[in-house]
């Protein structure tokens, strides 16, 4: 299948921000060596238009930050946390960038890949639980004794599904099709914002290869480190600060 083709089936044919299906199109949010779908995000011209300034910023239209904040998709969570930074002046998009990045969370750097990984503590605390021995339901239970409130197994099934697809579990899993198959944004939507901080969350980036590192990265680009960032100042969303 051709990158718009795949990216319609993940999108459902809507905008993965705001949900719109009109006038959609790819657009390239983090350029990686050999291309990749979580570099790119499927959304609608008026979107896209605010993203590139060339339309003045609607702050009622990015409501949709709350729930597109959430999805799993590298490419959309750059987007979002790079269009509450905008949007920051808003006491709702301040809001929403204080759950996005808590305290207690965990960098991991996979060498093979020359991906660096951000967990959130929800998903930090699922992974150093996973033994070879725990079951999800026994992951559950410890995790409701450590944070003193409830969590429910399918946030535990949502967190091992995530550290699987970037390479942070070993062995093999028989999947349910329940709650597995539920995404991030959808289990935000049956718990409410208020409870969100408790969902598992990992952002990924591609890190550069020595070569690529030879040359500083401007302000607004993707970073791991503030060696490679012009103004040596990588941002905690992983994004060169201006």
């Amino acid at each position: 299948m051709k990158t718009a083709e795949l990216l319609i089936k993940r999108s459902q044919n809507k905008c993965e921000l705001c949900q719109s299906g009109e006038s959609l199109k790819v657009y390239t949010v983090l350029p990686e060596p050999g291309g990749s779908l979580d570099a790119d995000i499927y959304i609608c011209d008026k979107c896209q238009a605010q993203i590139d300034k060339k339309e003045e910023l609607d702050s009622s239209h990015w409501s949709c930050l709350s729930e597109s904040m959430w999805s799993e998709v590298p490419g959309v969570q750059v987007v979002s946390w790079r269009m509450l930074n905008r949007l920051k002046q808003e006491s709702w998009a301040m809001d929403n960038l204080d759950m996005m990045y808590l305290p207690d969370e965990v960098l991991v750097y996979d060498l093979d890949r020359h991906k660096a990984h951000c967990l959130n503590q929800t998903a930090a605390l699922v992974w150093n639980l996973c033994d070879g021995r725990a079951t999800p339901r026994d992951i559950a239970s410890r995790l409701q004794r450590e944070l003193d409130q409830p969590f429910n197994e399918d946030l535990v099934w949502l967190a091992l599904r995530q550290l699987s697809k970037i390479h942070l579990l070993e062995g093999s899993f028989v999947w349910p099709a329940q709650p597995a198959g539920v995404s991030r944004r959808e289990m935000v939507r049956r718990m409410g914002i208020a409870a969100a901080v408790s969902v598992p969350l990992i952002t990924s980036i591609v890190s550069p290869t020595a070569v690529q590192a030879l040359t500083c990265f401007p302000g607004g680009h993707a970073c791991s480190t503030d060696v490679q960032c012009c103004s040596h100042n990588c941002l905690g969303s992983f994004t060169c600060h201006s």
